[in-house]
């Protein structure tokens, strides 16, 4: 049996109304530096393993480029990188070092490696999922998202459950800031309150494993706010609010991580969601977390 982790106490603010007010929480201070940093760390391995060679498949939040990319639609069991759309040139090779091409890594971290594994199912996660009333959730997706300086492309208008979908509707984002998100680096922005007007389309795998959206939609960034935090910051994000992000034109990259966790009890996660994973069953938020980090997470650290 591994060690138990050890895990420094801390006290996190969870305002339960304002999230199921605005749709979105900001939890300051939920990870340590040194938290961070080991899964920084971490990734700057993996992507030093990565060959770049070997794929060029681009993400952009559209899906165009996702609808029929076996290397995307594939990605649920495992680790793979997706590049920034404008970083090739004619003939096909990269115009920047692929350290700083890469849009993302998803979107099985959280289960394939050990290091993201301990930091996804973290006591604090566990805490507040608990703290939302989720009664057995489970972690679906995971995503490092790079934001690069200057090519660091836009994440446009949309709702998380369009992607990760569940009857009832149960999907939350728990985003975790590695570096300060600024309006200059391309923060967050997020409408308040946009997540009671409901869900507005669905992005569906088909019987021939093609991906599309069940219909178009504008969504109405009337009201939209910027989400600007510090480094170590867990912002919240439900499942129906529309959020979204800027291109980072800035010197300054904006490193995150984050999660997409469903309820499991009396819930049912579709069929015909992009992300389905036949060889690699989804785990349990809460028992993962015990397995890792043992029954009695740290003493002092406290919900409100």
């Amino acid at each position: 049996m591994s060690a138990i982790p050890s895990v420094q106490p801390r006290e996190i603010i969870v305002d339960k109304e304002k999230f199921e007010r605005d749709g979105f929480l900001v939890v300051p201070n939920a990870f340590t530096r040194d938290e961070m940093e080991t899964i920084r760390k971490r990734m700057r391995e993996m992507l030093h393993d990565f060959d770049a060679e070997k794929t060029r498949s681009t993400f952009d939040t559209e899906g165009q480029k996702q609808k029929d990319d076996d290397h995307f639609l594939h990605s649920g069991e495992n680790v793979r990188f997706f590049f920034e759309t404008d970083v090739f040139d004619e003939q096909g090779k990269l115009k920047v070092e692929k350290e700083m091409a890469v849009n993302k890594a998803g979107h099985a971290m959280h289960d394939v490696d050990d290091e993201f594994r301990k930091f996804s199912y973290h006591p604090v996660i566990m805490k507040v999922l608990q703290t939302l009333g989720y009664k057995d959730p489970s972690v679906v997706q995971s995503m490092y998202i790079f934001k690069q300086p200057f090519v660091g492309g836009k994440v446009t208008p949309h709702q998380d459950s369009t992607f990760i979908h569940t009857t009832p509707l149960s999907v939350v984002g728990t985003w975790m800031g590695l570096e300060d998100a600024t309006l200059e680096n391309g923060c967050l922005w997020a409408v308040p309150g946009s997540h009671k007007k409901g869900m507005k389309r669905r992005f569906k795998l088909n019987d021939q494993r093609k991906a599309f959206f069940d219909q178009d939609h504008e969504y109405d960034l009337e009201g939209a706010v910027p989400v600007e935090v510090k480094a170590g910051s867990l912002v919240l994000i439900h499942g129906e609010v529309v959020h979204f992000s800027h291109h980072n034109a800035s010197a300054q990259s904006r490193h995150a991580y984050a999660l997409h966790i469903v309820e499991t009890d009396n819930t049912e996660y579709s069929k015909d969601n992009w992300l389905q994973r036949p060889n690699l069953p989804f785990r349990k938020l809460y028992e993962e977390s015990k397995k890792i980090y043992g029954d009695n997470p740290p003493a002092l650290l406290e919900t409100h």
